[in-house]
């Protein structure tokens, strides 16, 4: 894991890893372990279409843009992007950032993704999947019920091991 601390646009973000010569080519990601109103946590399978993580279960969530004003607000667009305005969300805790690699699917290049992951609730209203291609189905599971999950991604297996332990 990067850091806990909680950062809220990309300035601050690039003074807190500016000594990190690990990362070269960097894109920067918001998710959240979205809970339910019966305390279960709500995951997606990636599709066909996914950038990578094909078939594995992953946070909800996307890549940050220039006008999105901070993070937040950010993972608040991707949550409707991605679950519908059917329903009202709720951004809670700052989780951890973590730094992970990927080779993009569609560019076949290596992309260095700091990974910022949120708690968050379902207030009111269902989901609805607005990307089919690139997202199967919503799951809903308990933390140790995903944690023994096989098709569990392993960022988003670290996200919650560090939930479990923290």
């Amino acid at each position: 894991m990067l850091f806990n601390e909680e950062v809220y646009n990309i300035d601050e973000l690039i003074d807190k890893i500016v000594n990190d010569t690990t990362i070269h080519k960097m894109k920067v990601c918001v998710v959240c372990i979205l809970y339910d109103q019966d305390g279960k946590i709500i995951l997606h399978r990636r599709g066909e279409k996914a950038r990578d993580e094909v078939g594995k279960l992953e946070a909800i969530g996307g890549s940050v843009d220039r006008s999105d004003g901070d993070f937040r607000e950010a993972l608040l667009r991707e949550l409707r992007e991605e679950a519908g305005v059917e329903a009202t969300f709720e951004i809670d805790d700052f989780v951890v950032a973590q730094h992970t690699q990927h080779v993009d699917k569609n560019s076949n290049e290596l992309i260095d993704w700091v990974v910022l992951c949120y708690k968050g609730r379902v207030v009111s209203g269902e989901l609805v999947n607005m990307e089919p291609e690139r997202c199967v189905e919503f799951t809903r599971k308990t933390l140790n019920q995903y944690l023994a999950d096989k098709d569990l991604s392993d960022s988003c297996r670290n996200f919650l091991n560090y939930i479990k332990n923290n």
